[in-house]
């Protein structure tokens, strides 16, 4: 009989393991890792890096994120992120869009659907990735997605 290939997430799980236990991470930090995967925000920061290394690899035009209501409400409350942070990052994008009132009267999915509303999708990825902590800047994985 023929041996099956392994499907391509059985294949990326072995490598992504296989990394790991080639790292010097320590077994806290594992975890840490581990719960971080959980919460999605690790998850969220692999998809970007993969992303970035398809586009890098592939010379396709990049994939700009359109980052629906519920998707950026989403990244936002699993942040932790306040509505006066929020209003923030958001006055930074969009300068004066948020003030101090709007910040005490809105509701952090209200104003999520304010930016929306004025928001072109370049405003939209800026804003996503000012509230991921700038993950796709990262020098270390431009190196490795650029190699």
């Amino acid at each position: 009989m023929i041996a099956r290939k392994p499907d391509l997430s059985q294949r990326s799980v072995r490598i992504i393991i296989g990394a790991l236990l080639s790292s010097d991470l320590s077994v806290d930090e594992l975890r840490k890792l581990a719960k971080e995967l959980a919460s999605g925000n690790l998850t969220h920061t692999l998809y970007l890096a993969l992303e970035d290394l398809a586009f890098n690899l592939g010379g396709l035009t990049p994939h700009v994120i359109s980052a629906v209501d519920s998707d950026l409400y989403d990244i936002a409350t699993r942040r932790r992120v306040s509505k006066s942070a929020f209003a923030n990052i958001a006055n930074d994008v969009i300068p004066s869009l948020f003030n101090d009132r709007a910040v005490k009267q809105l509701t952090l999915k209200r104003m999520v659907n304010e930016f929306l509303a004025v928001a072109s999708e370049h405003q939209e990825a800026e804003l996503v990735e000012n509230l991921t902590g700038g993950e796709r800047g990262d020098r270390f994985l431009k190196g490795i997605m650029r190699r």
